[in-house]
């Protein structure tokens, strides 16, 4: 899905910036509607994938599915051997393991305190724009 939305946040203004600038003299009511359908095209187009992608290894690690998860990576890795797919998952677990120690505890609250404040509102303001 986060590659799907940043396809669709890269090849949609593209394509609106394309239909705008062929359509932006019709005076009909489909100047503006086929911006519209271009979006949606591009959200019914990664509908009918999402179906065939696989699940992500790290979610399912931090869910304790550990063979579900080798699967997804073997998937994902189809290049790589048995035994560098498992060692990436003894990784990943050993990531979301050190994510618990440091998260253990701390709120949503943390992100509008101090020094967090100001990492928040950098991390923020691509998106406000």
């Amino acid at each position: 899905m986060t590659c799907l939305i940043a396809l669709a946040y890269t090849l949609g203004p593209f394509t609106v910036s394309l239909i705008t600038n062929s359509e932006g003299s019709v005076g009909t009511r489909w100047a503006y509607r086929s911006i519209f359908v271009a979006q949606y095209g591009f959200a019914a187009i990664a509908t009918a994938f999402v179906f065939f992608m696989p699940e992500s290894p790290w979610w399912l690690a931090s869910k304790g599915r550990d063979e579900k998860a080798l699967r997804s990576l073997k998937r994902l890795e189809s290049s790589s051997s048995p035994e560098e797919t498992m060692k990436h998952l003894a990784n990943i677990k050993v990531t979301l393991e050190e994510i618990r120690r440091e998260t253990a505890g701390v709120t949503y609250l943390e992100c509008f305190r101090k020094s967090n404040l100001r990492r928040t509102i950098v991390s923020i303001a691509p998106l406000i724009i």
